[in-house]
């Protein structure tokens, strides 16, 4: 078919294509490939930054709350899990080994009574595994982190039975003074806090991508520009 003989979409299509291949468009065409997959990450970027997930909160951070305000609350609420207490008083009733919250281990527990309380709760000293020492006799001050009743020996009704506060225990960080032989602490959830939305910068990512709108329509604006002169040569600033 002779050049004559093509359709006029024919024709276009080639003239775009020849352009499109020249060392000017094809270095353009790769500055603006460049430019827009910068601005996606960017904006990737920013948008993770604006969406952080929740952290751990460091020890060295947290508020320490009296355990006694806790205990004071109603009777039908359980203990907030991962809230750090501290509160002085003795052990009581010798020591006992529970199934872990997650089945998979054994902790060694307690019966601790707060000072100026008549009610006692559990207090998990560690893993039962070294098996620790005795608890001490003396008064001594706890810290530790407040969890609502779990699975096995740390049920509400398992807790009761042992004469218990059933609204969950106390897996222990640290006393003063410790045991004799202190039992190897466990684990226990760490309150998270979350970051929030950070709006300025969810408004930097949607920043990049108009930028890397504006990148595309320069370039649509300047090839289109390109192109109507190599169709006409007679257009201003041929």
């Amino acid at each position: 078919m002779s050049p004559s003989n093509r359709s006029p979409h024919a024709a276009s299509l080639t003239l775009v294509l020849r352009l499109l291949v020249t060392p000017r468009w094809l270095g353009l065409t790769a500055l603006a490939l460049i430019a827009v997959a910068t601005c996606f990450w960017l904006s990737a970027w920013q948008f993770d930054r604006a969406h952080r997930k929740p952290r751990p909160i460091k020890l060295a951070d947290e508020r320490v709350v009296a355990l006694p305000d806790v205990l004071a609350s109603p009777p039908e609420l359980t203990f907030p899990g991962g809230l750090l207490v501290r509160a002085s008083g003795r052990y009581v009733d010798g020591a006992f080994v529970v199934a872990a919250a997650d089945g998979h281990d054994r902790w060694a527990a307690s019966a601790f009574r707060v000072e100026g309380s008549s009610s006692s709760f559990a207090v998990v000293r560690g893993s039962a595994k070294p098996a620790p020492s005795p608890p001490r006799t003396d008064d001594v001050v706890v810290t530790g982190r407040l969890q609502p009743p779990a699975s096995a020996g740390l049920t509400a009704s398992a807790l009761r039975a042992r004469g218990l506060d059933p609204r969950g225990y106390l897996v222990l960080v640290a006393q003063v003074p410790v045991d004799a032989r202190p039992a190897a602490l466990v684990a226990s959830p760490v309150p998270l806090r979350s970051p929030g939305l950070r709006l300025q910068n969810s408004v930097y990512s949607v920043q990049w991508l108009m930028f890397a709108g504006f990148v595309v329509f320069l370039w649509v604006r300047f090839f289109r520009e390109d192109l109507l002169e190599r169709r006409d040569p007679r257009a201003p600033g041929a």
